[in-house]
């Protein structure tokens, strides 16, 4: 049998020919693919992903670090915004050295000098005293101890002589601290190292203010030793204020800052209250002023822009091989295998779930729901990872953008709950702060306490305020050291007035103790 041997001049059988066309069109698709793939990705501007239109960066998606920027700046002044007077008492050094021309730019301000007569922190005034703490444990127990006793309850320079050569040393800053909290505006700019979006933006000054908090109750408690009765309510209703101005920043992390700030302050209304001194006249005028300080900001709305934004910007800026670092290779690879659009639907679409769930009006509902909002986001978040990865290898770079948008909607979900649940005890303290306040004009006018709320209506109040999570007055009874409020918290459970823990009531008054 002849064997067909093919030469150079002959035509192969069509075979061949449909193989070759078969090849060269797998070709053609492979490389009409890989084409497809190196054309530029355009984030899409639009109200269902970017959400805003501007202002835009070089590679044309949305800065919203300068959008939060000049929103929150509006109407803001060197002379009425409470940062500055922060800042001079802080000192620069506290704003990262790579962004201090641009945060004072920012601020429109001049840098103030590197050295001066700044706040020292407690653990740095210890040190630079020669007094090795660090190196005896027993001895750095006993100035957190102190610390923490100092601003927690009254005392005296006999009693704390650290503490007081410590508030002495930090009498210029606490002046200038004070100013601040008169200020009608606080605006601390948000700004990045090297442009790497919000989520690498710097809150240097929102986080000195818990140290400030703590210097002014400090110090309100030496004032309550001494009977300084006025200027001990001075001082913690200065750093109420101090409280609401952090509030007014735009992230979810200010917010938490300005609670804990709040918080503080609490334990300064406590022992005011607590201490006796009070007159009817005091207890009225301090519930007066209080009642007329600024609102915190709504968490609903942090959560519906800031957070929001900070998860919009970081999909563009993982697009944009911002946040690869310096290997160019991967920045490279982001741009051309990444798309941010899908990411920024599913953003946007979880962010308005939670919104709507964070309109809802009683707050064990509302808790409940981003609950289950949270915990499908959880199970969500654990896909077959081989699965996954196979997928990627043949997948669009739109389905790629799905599977990462996915990831990063499952990764950078806020904790919402947590967030909400912090913000009903910040007002749940507002409402147990006034509570005690009117305790103390009915103690200063009949002697003691009263043995039950009901007594303060009609006299002092109109009405007794509602528990938010059990819809009744909150739990009061006296103690052997005054009285004690609380609210059963969001598990609607009474747990004798405990916090910690499994428990979670929200305690003021004489507070019991984990030994109790």
């Amino acid at each position: 049998m002849d064997t067909f041997e093919p030469v150079d001049d002959q035509t192969p059988p069509s075979r061949w020919t449909g193989k070759r066309i078969v090849g060269i069109a797998v070709t053609v698709l492979i490389l009409l693919r890989i084409a497809v793939d190196l054309v530029p990705i355009r984030v899409h501007i639009s109200p269902e992903t970017t959400v805003i239109d501007g202002p835009l960066r070089d590679d044309g998606t949305p800065d919203y670090e300068d959008y939060l920027n000049a929103h929150w700046s509006e109407g803001v002044t060197p002379e009425n915004n409470a940062a500055v007077d922060l800042i001079r008492a802080f000192g620069p050094g506290v704003i990262d050295e790579d962004t201090r021309e641009s945060y004072f730019e920012q601020l429109g301000i001049l840098m103030p000098p590197l050295e001066g007569d700044y706040f020292v922190d407690f653990h740095e005034f210890m040190t630079l005293a020669a007094t090795d703490w660090r190196g005896n444990s027993d001895e750095s127990e006993r100035f957190m101890r102190m610390r923490d006793d100092a601003q927690s309850c009254p005392w005296s320079p006999d009693e704390f002589p650290e503490i007081d050569k410590w508030l002495q040393a930090n009498e210029q800053p606490l002046e200038v601290i004070l100013t601040a909290t008169n200020k009608p505006r606080y605006f601390s700019p948000l700004i990045s190292p090297d442009d790497q979006g919000l989520l690498n933006a710097l809150l240097p000054v929102e986080q000195q203010t818990r140290a400030a908090a703590r210097l002014i109750i400090t110090k309100a408690m030496s004032e309550l030793q001494q009977g300084n009765t006025d200027r001990a309510l001075e001082l913690t209703l200065a750093c109420h204020r101090l409280a609401r101005l952090v509030s007014s920043h735009p992230t979810l992390i200010g917010s938490l800052v300005a609670y804990a700030d709040n918080a503080i302050a609490s334990v300064g209304d406590e022992q005011i209250i607590l201490s006796g001194q009070l007159t009817a006249a005091q207890a009225n005028e301090y519930r007066q002023q209080f009642s007329r300080l600024s609102e915190f900001r709504p968490m609903q709305d942090v959560i519906d822009e800031g957070e929001r934004f900070l998860s919009l910007d970081t999909a563009c800026s993982l697009h944009s091989g911002l946040l690869s670092g310096e290997d160019v290779g991967q920045q490279l690879a982001m741009r051309i295998g990444f798309t941010p659009n899908p990411a920024m639907l599913r953003f946007n679409q979880m962010y308005d779930e939670i919104n709507t769930v964070m309109q809802l009006p009683d707050p064990v509902e509302r808790i409940r729901g981003l609950e289950e909002v949270e915990q499908r986001l959880r199970t969500n978040a654990n896909p077959d990872k081989v699965r996954m990865l196979l997928g990627m290898l043949v997948s669009t770079r739109h389905a790629i953008g799905e599977a990462v948008g996915g990831i990063l909607v499952s990764m950078m979900a806020p904790s919402v709950t947590q967030a909400v649940i912090a913000e009903e005890r910040t007002k749940i303290r507002q409402q147990l702060i006034d509570l005690g306040y009117a305790l103390a004009a009915h103690r200063a006018e009949a002697g003691s306490f009263p043995q039950s709320l009901e007594e303060l209506v009609p006299q002092q109040m109109d009405a007794l305020p509602l528990d938010p999570f059990s819809g009744k007055p909150f739990r009061y009874r006296l103690t052997d050291n005054g009285f004690l409020l609380y609210s059963v918290g969001p598990n609607t459970f009474d747990d004798n007035g405990y916090g910690n823990g499994n428990a979670d009531d929200t305690p003021f008054g004489d507070r019991p103790t984990d030994d109790e």
